[in-house]
C-alpha cells in the first residue's frame, strides 16, 4: 500500500482546525510552564559567559538538566494524549487526565529515546562515508585549481543535509511504534519498520508537508517580533521577552501537534493493510 500523501496532509489540517480549541486547552499548561522556565533560566545564566576557564555552578548545572528534562516530559505527555485523540476520538477524558503521567507515558518516553539513539547510530556510516568522500573530493578539486575553502564548506553542508535526511527517514519509519505505544498496542521496533516498508519517502513527505504551514508561521512571527523589538526598543524588557516565549512555545506545540497527527494518521492507514501476526487493533 502506498500512503496517499495529499489525503493525509489535508486530513491533518482539517483535524487540527476542527479540534483547535481542545488543542489550545491541552497545550496551555506546557506553553506557560516552558515560558516561565525560559525566563528563570535566563536569570540563572545571566552572569555566565562561555569564556575560557569559566565553569558553571551546581545551580546552573541543575538548571541545564531541568531545561532538557522538562520540555521532554511535556512533549511526551502531550504526544501520547494527542495520538489517542487522533486515533481514538470517541474516548472521553479530561485534559488533566490526558496529561497526567502514567506507565504508558514512561514506555513512550523510553521508546522515543531508543528510536532517537538508533536513528543517530544508524546514520554514522553515512557520516563517515560523507566525510571521506567530501574531504577527498575537496582535496582533489583544490589540487586541480577548482576548489578552495568555499568548495569545502559547500561539500560539508551537502553532507550535513544528506545526514539529516537519513536520520529523518530512519526515525520516521521507527516512529510508527509511537502511536501503537500511545494506544497500548503490542508492536516491536522491527514490526514498526516493516509496516512502513516502501513508504519511507511518503512518510517523510507527509510529516514535512503537515508541519510546513506552522513552520512558515513561526518564521513570519519571528520576523515580526524582531521588527517590533527594533522599532519600539522593548526587546530588553522582561514583559516583552515573556510574551515572545509564549508565542514561540505556542507555535512550537502547534508544530508538534501537526507532526503527531501526521504520524498517527499514517500509522492508521498502514495498519489497514495488516500482515499475518500483526492484528489490526484500533
Amino acid at each position: 500500500m502506498k500512503l496517499p500523501i495529499k489525503n493525509i496532509v489535508f486530513e491533518v489540517f482539517h483535524f487540527l482546525w476542527a479540534d483547535r480549541l481542545d488543542l489550545f486547552r491541552m497545550i496551555a499548561a506546557p506553553v506557560l510552564a516552558l515560558s516561565i522556565l525560559h525566563m528563570a533560566l535566563a536569570a540563572v545564566f545571566k552572569d555566565y559567559t562561555a569564556s575560557e576557564g569559566s565553569s558553571i555552578s551546581a545551580l546552573q548545572f541543575l538548571a541545564l538538566v531541568v531545561a532538557i528534562a522538562l520540555p521532554t516530559v511535556f512533549y511526551v505527555m502531550f504526544a501520547v494524549a494527542w495520538h489517542r485523540r487522533c486515533l481514538k476520538p470517541e474516548e472521553q477524558t479530561t485534559i488533566l487526565t490526558a496529561l497526567k503521567w502514567d506507565r504508558r507515558k514512561t514506555l513512550f518516553l523510553f521508546r522515543f529515546i531508543v528510536i532517537s539513539v538508533i536513528s543517530i547510530v544508524a546514520a554514522l556510516p553515512v557520516l563517515i562515508v560523507a566525510a571521506i568522500v567530501g574531504g577527498t573530493g575537496a582535496a582533489g578539486l583544490a589540487v586541480g585549481g577548482a576548489g578552495g575553502p568555499t568548495t569545502a564548506a559547500l561539500m560539508i553542508q551537502v553532507a550535513k543535509m544528506i545526514l539529516i535526511f537519513v536520520v529523518m527517514l530512519i526515525q520516521v519509519r521507527l516512529s510508527l511504534l509511537l502511536p501503537a505505544t500511545a494506544l497500548d498496542q503490542k508492536l516491536t521496533l522491527m514490526e514498526a519498520w516493516v509496516i512502513g516498508r516502501g513508504n519511507s519517502w511518503r512518510l517523510l513527505a507527509v510529516l514535512l508537508l503537515s508541519v510546513a504551514p506552522a513552520m512558515a508561521i513561526v518564521v513570519l512571527v519571528g520576523s515580526a517580533i524582531g521588527a517590533i523589538s527594533q522599532a519600539t526598543g522593548l526587546g530588553g524588557t522582561l514583559t516583552f521577552q515573556f510574551v515572545v516565549r509564549l508565542v514561540f512555545n505556542l507555535a512550537y506545540y502547534v508544530v508538534i501537534a501537526a507532526s503527531v497527527s501526521a504520524l498517527s494518521m499514517s500509522y492508521r492507514e498502514l495498519r489497514r493493510t495488516r500482515s499475518s501476526g500483526m492484528p489490526y487493533q484500533m
